[in-house]
């Protein structure tokens, strides 16, 4: 009897693990998309200003010394924007912080551009403009003298 036992165990134990064991397909999917560039085509330019009073380049304002980034990419696909709030401008005097401001638009008019979203899809074609302005406010006592910065833009088909 004890070995009856034994053996319907035994052939339990080996049967067992089929009879709770499950298997499921999983696909593996991949889109290739077209390739990403982007491209500096002009840098923000305050040019000469006096200290003691606030200067701002925007869509609207001292349009032409707008910065501009020019994308390509995959037609009608969505790209993801990092950018930065703001910039260090060194120089011979005390440092000057420039707040920044991101304007787009899928054609090359800085006036038709709207507010820059964290993502942004690109024209029919693969097109996108990144205007870029900035507002200063150096005091009364700055030193004179040439303050420069850099700031990046990053442009990517993912948010992450």
């Amino acid at each position: 009897m004890k070995k009856i036992i034994i053996i319907t165990a035994t052939l339990f134990a080996l049967t067992a693990g089929n009879l709770f064991a499950q298997s499921a397909d999983v696909d593996v999917n991949a889109t290739i998309e077209g390739s990403l560039s982007i491209e500096n085509e002009a840098d923000v330019e305050f040019g000469n200003i006096q200290a003691g009073a606030e200067h701002v380049i925007s869509n609207s304002e001292n349009e032409a010394n707008l910065g501009r980034v020019f994308i390509q990419g995959q037609g009608s696909q969505t790209v993801f924007f990092d950018t930065e709030g703001s910039v260090t401008l060194t120089g011979p005097g005390n440092d000057i912080t420039a707040t920044l401001a991101y304007f787009g638009s899928e054609t090359n008019d800085a006036s038709g551009s709207s507010t820059l979203n964290s993502s942004e899809e690109l024209s029919a074609g693969g097109e996108f403009y990144v205007f870029i302005g900035a507002t200063i406010n150096p005091p009364n006592t700055q030193e004179n003298g040439t303050y420069s910065g850099t700031t990046t833009i990053s442009v990517s088909y993912t948010s992450f």
